[in-house]
């Protein structure tokens, strides 16, 4: 899976700048985290630092200083491979308590920061970071402010559903699907709910469930899966339409030559409002699938969330 960052564009009054950003180790780390534990994903916040000394950040920083705290506007476009990010954040959307950025007006930023930002702590969680002090992007007083921002987060595997309301890989999605009905508000989620092989996305020669198999995060934005058994894709013999058959070469039961990862779709019932939601399944899935090249036993899985 890969996660880039396509544009990180800084407009004040008529002027503009575009450049790409760093996605950092812990926004890789979410990733891998959400394939079995559904997460949020969405970069709530920007920040900026115009005032603050932020030495040493690198892919592996998780926090930094900063002087104002602005929420975003978003906007999620879906296909069966690619899920598309576009985020805006606005002067007016500035968290209570903080300054907005025309109030630093005739200074420049320096730094820029997106992530979420944990309430009870008080702490930024930084998931993407952005140096721009080399570039003199001085805040100009009655010009306003605007950063906005371009992610894409795409799969190599193939996609399909038992329903045609289900259209894209929710669990690489920012906050899964949001169904409002009247009064009532409700999440759906993915989760993993197998691994197998196959012939075909739906069916399947040997799946293993999810609470059967040993998965553990084993790597930066890694996940590792073991306990599944000696599975050996490979060409069967067929008999040709010009030869007489031997008895080695008539047809056998297909192989598997599909990796297949099955995610179960549920919905968030609110059955106490002081306890967390039950999960109740949907009866909807979708599954990602691959077909198997090499030929051989495959005793683990990986699965890898990299930078774009």
């Amino acid at each position: 899976m890969k996660i880039k960052n396509l544009e990180v564009n800084i407009k004040i009054g008529n002027q503009e700048k575009k450049f790409t950003n760093l996605i950092l180790n812990s926004y890789l780390d979410l990733f891998a985290q959400s394939l079995l534990d559904f997460q949020s994903k969405t970069l709530f916040y920007c920040v900026v630092n115009i005032t603050k000394d932020n030495v040493n950040i690198d892919e592996n920083s998780t926090t930094m200083e900063f002087d104002t705290l602005i929420e975003n506007k978003a906007e999620e476009t879906l296909t069966q491979n690619t899920v598309l990010n576009k985020y805006t954040y606005t002067e007016e959307n500035t968290s209570y308590g903080y300054n907005k950025i025309s109030d630093f007006a005739g200074q420049s930023i320096k730094q820029i920061g997106f992530g979420n930002f944990d309430w009870n702590t008080n702490k930024f969680i930084m998931y993407a970071y952005l140096d721009v002090s080399k570039y003199n992007i001085t805040i100009q007083s009655g010009q306003p402010v605007v950063i906005s921002r371009i992610d894409t987060i795409k799969s190599d595997m193939l996609f399909w559903s038992n329903n045609k309301s289900i259209k894209a890989p929710y669990h690489l999605t920012n906050d899964g699907i949001h169904a409002v009905s009247g009064m009532n508000y409700q999440r759906i989620l993915p989760k993993l709910y197998s691994v197998g092989f196959g012939v075909l996305p739906y069916l399947y020669l040997k799946e293993y469930l999810v609470e059967d198999l040993d998965i553990k995060k084993t790597g930066m934005g890694e996940i590792t899966i073991n306990g599944i058994e000696s599975n050996f894709a490979k060409d069967d013999l067929f008999p040709s339409p010009d030869l007489y058959p031997g008895p080695e070469l008539y047809p056998r039961e297909a192989t598997a030559n599909l990796l297949i990862y099955k995610f179960k779709m549920y919905r968030e019932v609110y059955e106490n409002p002081e306890l967390p939601p039950v999960l109740q399944d949907t009866g909807f899935y979708y599954v990602q699938y691959k077909k198997l090249t090499n030929f051989g036993l495959i005793n683990n899985l990986k699965i890898k969330y990299e930078r774009g």
